[in-house]
């Protein structure tokens, strides 16, 4: 994360380092070199990489290179001469702490059944439920957490006490790893709207407009429909969140959009007022309008 290798690494990481720690031309030296490296890997490679440091970093062929680096910010001393590998075991407690609050929460909640309705939906054929591994990492901001279905499991950051933020990105992450929606809309049977969902329009999203549905499907389910967050509220609060490009801003602010106009769709067939065609009609429709107006 700090080294923002990525497009979608978002920034909030190397700003806390770089208010407490600055960056010397030593230090952003040493993140092009780890930003190139990592880049290689591609975002496949989160999981195994998450389950290397797991391991404690053993030797290995593929990643071990990016060690260095690693080591070199820890070693690294902040305005209070704290070193970040220091500061990074005294999260451990909150991580564990964490864990075991996700944990207990995943027991109460019914998501594979969601998973089960909304594979329904999609076409998709449930072949049984295997184990996913779950990595969980500490985010030393208050506010401020990410997470990730890449690779073969999947990962959240927990920042301090804030154990139900990181749920909730538990649960994301967790529904695009047992849904994929994005294969729906990739492949739709209807001409017109697989030319759509295949294309890619910038300002709503930097790959294909698919990937930005399935982005609209997980957040209508975990965001808004599991864990009661309001779109309309994440919208003004992203206008007002000057501290990103406006390009990434607006984009947000598409995703949340499209998000108010799917959820309700979903929460009815969930409640099952609707059936499986008319909810698919209703959503294509909607999209499709909402796609090629904001193209325009």
């Amino acid at each position: 994360m700090l080294s923002k290798w990525n497009y979608f690494v978002e920034p909030f990481i190397h700003k806390y380092y770089k208010k407490e720690w600055g960056l010397s031309q030593k230090d952003r030296k040493q993140l092009q070199a780890y930003s190139q490296k990592r880049s290689k890997f591609g975002w496949d490679a989160e999981s195994d990489l998450f389950e290397w440091a797991f391991q404690g970093f053993p030797t290995n062929k593929k990643f071990s290179p990016l060690l260095e680096h690693i080591q070199y910010f820890e070693r690294q001393r902040n305005k209070q001469n704290k070193t970040l590998q220091s500061i990074l075991k005294k999260q451990l407690d909150n991580v564990l702490e964490g864990k075991e609050y996700i944990e207990s929460q995943m027991k109460q909640a019914d998501v594979n059944q969601i998973i089960g309705k909304i594979s329904n939906l999609l076409g998709f054929k449930m072949t049984g439920y295997n184990p996913i591994s779950a990595y969980l990492a500490c985010s030393m901001i208050k506010g401020s957490s990410q997470g990730g279905a890449n690779g073969d499991g999947i990962y959240a950051e927990i920042p301090p006490g804030e154990y139900d933020r990181a749920y909730e990105i538990i649960i994301h992450e967790y529904l695009h790893k047992a849904l994929r929606p994005h294969k729906y809309f990739k492949e739709i049977q209807n001409e017109n709207l697989r030319h759509l969902y295949n294309s890619k329009v910038n300002k709503i999203y930097q790959d294909e407009l698919y990937h930005f549905l399935e982005e609209v499907i997980i957040h209508s389910l975990s965001d808004v429909i599991i864990h009661g967050i309001n779109p309309e509220e994440k919208i003004d609060q992203t206008i007002k969140y000057t501290e990103l490009k406006k390009l990434r801003r607006n984009r947000w602010i598409r995703l949340w959009t499209a998000t108010k106009i799917v959820a309700p769709i979903l929460k009815k067939y969930l409640a099952n007022s609707l059936d499986k065609d008319e909810t698919l009609a209703k959503i294509n429709q909607k999209l499709k309008t909402y796609l090629e107006n904001t193209s325009q």
